[in-house]
């Protein structure tokens, strides 16, 4: 504004010389010499003051005020009018008021400009108190604002003129504001602007339609100083209040009270009917009311709880609200007022690009600074930082509803995932007795999060429902924000009952599977828990690609990172006994068996049916307005997408609906340029350099980077576009504030698509050592009363400013021809690249892409390849589960109707009294009577070898208590410490080799098999890892007896205990614990085939009481196959679920081909968007067809 007004005092023959410290020299036209006026005070401007002053000595002595500001701050200061001459009379002052109301209908900023002349007695007192409050370090501001009211006097001034500074709006504002518009966002404009500009300026930039009805909130000049203020403002907000109850608009607000009555059906959560409700939601439903209030009006109301309640019931029904005249203050207390009194309280965003929106900015939820004329302060109190308003819409509607919909899914997912993580915890907590007893190993535990969370991030950070084309042709689409239909009890109750489902699907798999990794001798509590553990950990990812949206390289990078990362994990920490001695190999051991890859498909397997089958039904029933979208994206762009060179290549190109950001003129010489004074404003000297010269090396850099920008996209686009368009603009370099910026801060050279293909565009800059601003006729206009100036401003810059060097008067070229840079001054390609944000597809997100939504098609395709893969599977299972042998005999325990004897493959247990002898039975510790024999005959051939097992029913092994009783300290042989163990530490002076309940408890049954030329060998049953990692302490067996009761000593029965101790391999599978309560170990392997029909005859020495806890004992023979042990039920289960996909796929097939639903298109979208223009809608949307949105940018 200073510098417009420099500019126009200069048009009317009074130039701006210079500044040395408090002196000021200009130059009047006709004057032969200079006048120098000294500063002596300054009073500053205050959004309270809403004025400046500054106290000068002029060349003849004189001491004068001189005043700027607001024309209400500045005419209540005015002395009264003259009846004589022709200056600072009631007509002049009538003809002022006028002239500012012009201004302002017309969108101008204005000005009252005011002086007074001062005697010099009352200013030597005056300036000392000046001096005193500007050393002052209390109240400083208080201080020299009463030192200013006092030289600032009421009645004291003339009258000299007033200003008007044009505003010009910023491209594609009204565009911007419309499309917000629509998409249901309301504005409130706050500005210190007058009311007649302001709603001057709401007309022009599309906030205010010509059709608007305003009410007004104000003080009539008629009615100041008869009655109450506020008694005026209650009475035109109940006529308010009355008109919006006649029009029924009072009950609907796009920002205010918001329930589920008002909003019938919000679209994305109900039908497609609900579709319908999004424009008769509260945005769509409201007239073309809008509220203007004054500043003045505000205080009263602010002051006020029953005025404030009145003001927002009158404001919520309103389209638009416009806060004129109003304070910094005003502008975050309206903000506030919003956020605190509104329920429930609706999202704010305050931008503004000035110092005084600050507050504003920083009062809203959101802030956004827009960074240019006003300085950055605006800028640093933000959240986000913008260049122009028009990117305001791409950042609401493209990236905000991106993030929006990026971060319910990253916290429904993480919701999801823990969820359905403890819910594994929970089932099986019911599989160990209700002891507490943790599934998964401790430090896998902990990593979990760590392994799946790469691929949500990306999902978080690149995902794209639908591209940024049609989100701005469709601005309805940002319902979904808006309403919170992403994340609300609803989505959250969806995941918690999605999260049951398939924590139940986690572990049902696996334990399906687990009695055939016992007879294969790999079963074990943290076998079965890494097992179910890779399980959660593959359907979390499997969970991120039924999220995902938009897959890119790098949402591929992240899942097979992730899946590289825990296989990692799992091998290293695998093998680093020192960290889990009980880990040691787990991982070795369940990865060496078949059916954990079998099982590793079957749980997504399993989820994506139950999850492919709701997505269907809901898709197909109730299809929400995101489904519309995503497949009417899908119908224009199709599943890939190329990707571009980044959003700010796409912002400078233009595309259809957009102007062109930045281009040249061909052809563009500027010479012969004409000397003036040097344009040098207030506080402009810094170090010897002015800031004309600092502008001239940065215009060199801006003009070289927006050259080497359209040569560069132009290159990379490949002369895709026309070469035939013909020139249509020129030059606007301006004195006037527009898009880009005003005089004395920047300039911008405009022009049209055509110049970048002309064959010979050049741009020639003629620079003049005087390093002045020169002048030439040619465009520029400034109104002056009688007197019309033309001039046009030349910017002279100073190339190898950019080396640091002074040059001599010299003449630049910068020439593109035919996309090549050529000529003088070589910049380089750090200057190219300053400050310049990262333009590539990463960054501004255009990486290529591949999107395909879940189309019925999908859906059926996706269940056919599943049946397929079930039923192939659970065959191969059943198969290989029939070449697998095994005889079970049932010899003591409890009793019930399935124990026997079972030869057959994979039957359950015959039920033979006969096999089961008294003398096996033990019904408690008595050791008489525990030996029996048991004879039976195989009847089917049993490959060799075949594995001798005991099979324990009903004994938790896996029991919170049970499980901690060890010391590993004991086990690896470092010593005798007890200090782990909770049961069975020390008896006496004597400690427990080993300790714990585990080792106290060894299944000691034996047996003895009595055919002759058959032998059990009992080496080589337990894990290699377990082989490596048992060791006895030093000068065992010496111990044992002394100071140590080893095993041997608690079980004489058990020979192998007093040589071998805890190295014994039947010990180490008997301390590997189980995982549930029916568990298998093996005691031995036979090294030769049996015949069927083979006669078997075992002695059996039945020493481990089970009778007492209700359980079992039985003796197993068992053959593997290349899948392991006999898994009946999983093959059963996946032919089942196999079946259950190829039906359901046909009966989705038959019903797509019979009676189909209407799948998303354009002109569906078109129609719940609101095809075209209508007229009497506020937030109407322009009609855009299909190729509009595919053409691209």
């Amino acid at each position: 504004d200073e510098a417009a007004l420099v500019a126009g005092a200069m048009e009317a023959g009074y130039h701006f010389v210079a500044r040395k410290g408090n002196l000021v020299t200009i130059r009047v036209d006709g004057e032969a010499s200079e006048r120098t006026y000294t500063i002596l005070a300054l009073n500053s401007f205050t959004s309270k003051r809403k004025r400046m002053s500054v106290v000068v000595r002029c060349p003849n002595g004189e001491v004068r005020l001189l005043l700027k500001g607001a024309d209400s701050a500045v005419f209540e200061r005015l002395k009264p009018p003259e009846s004589k001459g022709d200056f600072d009379t009631a007509a002049w002052r009538s003809t002022i008021r006028r002239r500012l109301d012009d201004f302002a209908v017309h969108g101008l900023r204005t000005l009252a400009l005011a002086c007074t002349t001062i005697p010099e007695e009352e200013y030597k007192s005056w300036k000392l108190q000046y001096d005193k409050a500007t050393a002052s370090l209390t109240d400083r501001d208080k201080s020299l604002e009463k030192v200013a009211e006092e030289i600032e006097g009421l009645g004291t001034l003339t009258l000299l003129g007033a200003t008007g500074i044009e505003d010009k709006l910023q491209d594609g504002v009204p565009e911007a504001i419309r499309d917000i518009q629509a998409a249901g966002i309301t504005f409130w404009v706050l500005t210190g602007d007058k009311r007649e500009t302001a709603i001057n300026i709401g007309y022009s930039s599309g906030v205010l339609l010509e059709n608007s009805v305003l009410y007004e909130l104000g003080l009539p000049s008629d009615a100041k100083g008869k009655i109450n203020p506020s008694q005026i403002y209650h009475d035109q907000l109940s006529a308010i209040l009355m008109k919006q109850k006649e029009t029924g608009d009072s009950v609907t607000t796009s920002h205010g009270k918001i329930s589920r009555s008002q909003v019938p059906g919000p679209a994305h959560s109900i039908d497609i009917k609900s579709i319908n409700d999004v424009k008769s939601s509260p945005v769509q439903e409201l007239s073309h009311e809008a509220l203007v209030v004054t500043g003045k009006a505000l205080e009263h109301i602010l002051a006020s709880s029953r005025l404030r309640g009145m003001f927002l019931r009158a404001a919520k029904p309103c389209q638009v609200v416009i806060a004129c005249r109003v304070s910094p203050k005003h502008k975050s207390a309206l903000v506030v007022l919003v956020r605190r009194n509104i329920k429930p309280e609706p999202i704010t965003l305050s931008i503004g690009d000035g110092a005084n929106d600050v507050g504003m900015i920083r009062a809203a939820h959101i802030g956004i600074g827009i960074s240019g004329r006003e300085g950055r302060q605006a800028v640093n109190a933000s959240d986000f930082g913008i260049g122009q308003f028009r990117f305001l819409k791409r950042l609401l509607l493209v990236h905000g509803r991106w993030n929006y919909r990026r971060i319910c899914k990253v916290i429904a997912y993480v919701f999801y995932k823990n969820f359905t993580l403890t819910l594994t915890m929970l089932i099986y907590a019911c599989m160990a007795g209700i002891s507490g007893t943790s599934l998964y190993e401790s430090l896998m535990y902990n990593g979990f999060n760590f392994f799946t969370m790469f691929p949500i991030v990306a999902v978080g950070c690149m995902d794209q429902d639908v591209r940024a084309e049609t989100v701005e042709a469709f601005p309805v689409l940002y319902v979904s924000g808006r309403l919170s239909l992403d994340l609300n009890a609803g989505v959250i109750v969806e995941n918690i009952v999605t999260a049951i489902i398939h924590a139940v699907i986690v572990v049902l798999v696996p334990y399906l599977s687990y009695s055939g990794l016992d007879q294969a001798g790999v079963g074990g509590l943290y076998v079965f828990g890494t097992m179910v553990f890779s399980c959660l950990v593959f359907l979390m990812q499997y969970r991120v690609m039924l999220l995902t949206a938009t897959f890119t390289k790098y949402t591929t990078y992240s899942l097979i990172v992730s899946f590289v990362l825990y296989f990692t994990f799992l091998l290293s920490y695998g093998v680093m006994d020192f960290l889990s001695w009980e880990f040691y190999k787990v991982p070795y051991e369940m990865m060496s068996a078949p059916v954990f890859w079998i099982v590793l498909f079957g749980v997504p397997g399993t989820a994506l049916y139950f999850d492919f089958l709701a997505k269907y039904v809901r898709r197909e029933l109730f299809p929400t307005l995101m489904d519309i979208a995503t497949e009417a994206d899908y119908e224009i762009h199709g599943a890939s997408d190329s990707g571009e060179n980044g959003g700010i290549s796409r912002m400078i190109s233009g595309n259809k609906q957009e102007d062109r950001m930045i281009s040249l003129k061909s052809n563009l010489e500027v010479k012969n340029p004409v000397d003036s004074r040097q344009f040098s404003p207030q506080s402009e000297i810094e170090n010897g350099r002015t800031r004309n010269q600092r502008l001239r090396s940065r215009f060199m850099i801006f003009l070289g980077k927006t050259l080497k920008r359209i040569v560069s996209n132009k290159e990379q686009e490949g002369r895709k576009n026309s070469m035939a368009s013909s020139v249509t603009s020129g030059p606007q370099v301006t004195y006037r504030r527009n898009q880009s910026g005003n005089i004395g801060r920047r300039a911008v050279l405009h022009v049209s698509s055509a110049d970048i293909h002309d064959r010979s565009p050049k741009v020639i800059i003629t620079e003049s050592k005087s390093d002045r601003w020169e002048e030439k006729d040619s465009g520029f206009s400034f109104s002056h009363p009688g007197k019309t100036y033309k001039r046009t401003l030349t910017i002279l810059t100073n190339p190898l400013r950019l080396k640091k060097k002074r040059c001599s008067r010299t003449e630049s070229k910068i020439e593109v021809s035919n996309s090549r840079l050529t000529g003088e001054p070589t910049l380089t390609q750090e200057d190219w690249n300053q400050n310049r944000p990262f333009d590539n597809p990463f960054f501004q997100q255009t990486l290529q892409r591949w999107q395909e939504p879940l189309t019925p098609k999908i859906i059926i395709i996706t269940l056919f390849v599943t049946s397929l893969a079930f039923i192939l599977l659970g065959s191969l299972v059943i198969v290989a589960s029939n070449g697998s042998r095994s005889v079970t005999v049932t010899y003591d325990g409890v009793l019930s109707s399935s124990y026997g004897i079972n030869t057959k493959k994979g039957s359950s247990s015959l039920h033979e009294k006969k096999h089961i002898t008294r003398h096996c039975t033990i019904g408690s510790y008595d050791k008489g009577g525990r030996v029996c024999n048991v004879s039976f005959i195989v009847h089917h051939k049993m490959k060799a070898p075949v594995f001798v097992s005991y099979l324990v029913t009903n004994l938790y092994q896996n029991y919170y208590t049970y499980k901690k009783g060890h010391s590993v300290s004991q086990l690896t042989g470092k010593s005798l410490s007890t200090e782990d163990c909770a049961y069975y530490t020390t008896k006496g002076k004597q400690t427990y080799y080993p300790c714990g309940l585990a080792a106290r408890s060894i299944f000691n049954d034996t047996y003895v098999l009595l055919n002759p030329d058959i032998t059990i060998h009992t080496d080589n049953i337990a894990w290699p890892g377990d082989r490596y990692k048992y060791k006895n302490v030093q000068n065992y067996p010496n111990i044992c007896g002394n100071e140590a009761i080893c095993l041997n000593d608690t079980y004489p029965d058990i020979p192998e205990l007093q040589e071998q101790g805890v190295t014994s391999e039947k010990f180490m599978v008997w301390n590997r614990l189980a995982a549930l309560p029916d568990f298998m170990k093996r005691w031995g392997r036979i090294e030769e085939d049996i015949e069927a029909g083979s006669a078997f005859t075992f002695q059996i020495d039945a020493n481990y009481p089970v009778a007492s806890f209700g359980g079992s004992k039985s003796l197993v023979l068992t053959t593997n196959s290349w899948i392991g042990g006999q898994n009946y039920f999983l093959g059963i289960s996946y032919l089942a679920m196999g079946s259950l996909c190829l039906l359901t796929a046909l009966v989705f097939l038959v019903k797509q081909s019979m009676c189909p639903r209407k799948m998303g298109s354009v002109e569906l979208l078109q129609e719940y968007d609101g095809a075209g223009p209508t007229e009497g809608n506020f937030t109407v949307l322009s009609s855009r067809s299909k190729n509009s949105l595919s053409g691209g940018p």
